[in-house]
């Protein structure tokens, strides 16, 4: 009883902390695909500016 308690607890654990972790690493994602397009509109308006 206790042992298998304790793997859940530690499968839950570790379910919530994998969670966070690929969390993280889609927000990493997404804020540099953000940044990208960010810089690739600034281009644009810079060529129309000096165009």
């Amino acid at each position: 009883m206790s042992i298998n308690f304790f793997i859940f607890i530690s499968l839950f654990l570790f379910e919530i902390y994998h969670i966070k972790i690929l969390n993280s690493i889609y927000f990493l994602k997404f804020k540099d695909l953000f940044a990208r397009r960010k810089s690739a509109t600034a281009k644009i308006t810079y060529v129309k500016i000096a165009a």
